[in-house]
């Protein structure tokens, strides 16, 4: 594909979008957002062969996760190259620690909080410029990797929808164009492009697909990303027309800010329509995760028996009363303990909601005291390193080396809900590196230092 030839794709892509009107609009600002990886870089570089560069905005969002010289970097590589193109480059930087102790507080991964937070950012970058978008940078094959994590996780005809190409006022102008095509442009045309090094780390499920399952299906499954995309296309077709009847049961909203459904209308439903008008409800009422399958599908049982049923998720209850179904969120209940600390050298710390005094010395080491209780643990470590309350996504290392879910090491410890989140782990760069257990009565696990 010769330089033009794509450039030309990434026009084409506006012209069949909504976002045509822009070709001729030259009074319309166009946002992007760009990270200084392969993928952003192209986008940059073809959007604004396109459209020039006084019609762009872009914003590069440094989150803190990983070093310093990488995230830094990564931020003044995509702030030179704008300057480069007389393009305005806004880099808003995330305060360290943030992505970290987001992910604590709402109980999901890192990749999970990064993307929240980045998402927030690119929503004020709008309302500042004033941009009709914010183009982002996936490709065909982003949305491969998508469809087939989603697979894998039991997301259902709504989740395996694919990367939607337009939502609200992000676009993706090159969700259709192949990763190698990305790079065989920015090479031919002579442009450097700054690389993550947590893409090779095989920790995540992404990574894991991108890595290992694609390249094993690239070689044995001829044209299969053709017929996974292909599917992704029928899927959003009927995830429209399902859509299209549950949009029409319109939650109320009673007094005590409880939502209902009449019983009449609610369960003769569809069972897929009854689905997506739960995961509204907990949308409306500000759920910090979606409702588990598991529920939704206990919810739907109540069509066999529709007398007085309860189900609790969360601070959520569902119940039948009054001829009606309830959707009601105590606003009082006490979640989880979350707490999250950086600890550097020759340092103290009180996190006061775990009680916890945590205190590191020159020699590398750490101490942390329960003040509940008076139960001590010390380890050997390296510095800078977290201290946090213990998350689902975590793993540790066993004696081979091979990764252990930390979730379910506490399960075979027997350590309750209300305990697991009192037992603090250590974790070390990237890696969880200690459980310390010995702080609620239950064994500590530490991960062997290799000299």
């Amino acid at each position: 594909m010769t330089v033009n030839g794509f450039e030309e794709k990434v026009k084409n892509s506006f012209a069949s979008s909504s976002y045509s009107y822009l070709l001729d609009r030259t009074d319309e600002k166009i946002a992007l957002a760009v990270s200084g990886g392969a993928d952003s870089v192209c986008m940059l570089i073809s959007v604004l062969k396109v459209f020039g560069p006084e019609r762009l905005e872009v914003i590069t969002v440094n989150h803190n996760i990983r070093p310093e010289k990488e995230s830094g970097g990564d931020a003044e590589f995509v702030r030179q190259l704008c300057r480069k193109n007389n393009v305005n480059c806004t880099v808003f930087e995330l305060e360290k620690g943030k992505v970290k102790c987001l992910a604590e507080q709402r109980r999901k991964g890192i990749e999970e909080a990064a993307r929240f937070l980045r998402y927030e950012a690119f929503n004020s970058f709008l309302e500042k410029t004033g941009a009709s978008c914010i183009c982002l940078a996936h490709n065909a094959d982003d949305n491969t990797e998508t469809l087939l994590m989603r697979f894998l996780k039991g997301s259902g005809t709504e989740g395996n929808t694919g990367i939607r190409k337009e939502r609200g006022k992000i676009f993706r102008p090159l969700l259709e164009i192949r990763r190698c095509e990305i790079e065989e442009y920015i090479k031919s045309s002579g442009i450097t492009w700054r690389t993550d090094s947590t893409n090779q780390d095989n920790a995540y499920l992404r990574n894991k697909i991108r890595n290992i399952i694609l390249p094993c299906l690239d070689e044995n499954i001829e044209g299969f990303r053709k017929s996974l995309l292909l599917a992704a296309e029928k899927n959003a077709d009927d995830e429209d027309f399902i859509r299209s009847f549950s949009d029409r049961i319109e939650w109320q909203e009673d007094e005590a800010g409880n939502l209902f459904i009449p019983q009449k209308t609610f369960l003769p439903l569809a069972d897929a329509v009854i689905r997506r008008v739960l995961y509204r409800g907990v949308e409306l009422l500000d759920a910090d995760e979606r409702l588990p399958y598991r529920i939704a599908e206990e919810i739907i049982s109540w069509k066999k028996s529709p007398d007085s049923q309860k189900a609790f998720w969360n601070e959520f209850c569902f119940c039948l009363e009054n001829k009606s179904f309830f959707i009601k969120k105590n606003k009082n209940q006490k979640t989880e303990t979350s707490f999250f600390a950086i600890i550097e050298r020759e340092s103290s710390t009180v996190l006061e909601e775990a009680g916890l005094n945590i205190r590191a010395d020159s020699d590398g080491m750490l101490f942390i005291e329960n003040t509940v209780n008076g139960r001590r643990f010390e380890m050997n470590v390296r510095f800078p390193l977290v201290v946090r309350s213990p998350a689902s996504y975590d793993v540790i290392a066993d004696k081979d080396g091979s990764p252990r879910s930390v979730l379910k090491i506490l399960k075979n410890w027997h350590v309750n809900m209300q305990q697991r989140s009192l037992i603090p782990v250590v974790e070390e760069g990237h890696s969880v590196t200690a459980l310390a257990g010995s702080l609620a009565g239950f064994p500590d696990w530490i991960v062997a230092r290799k000299n």
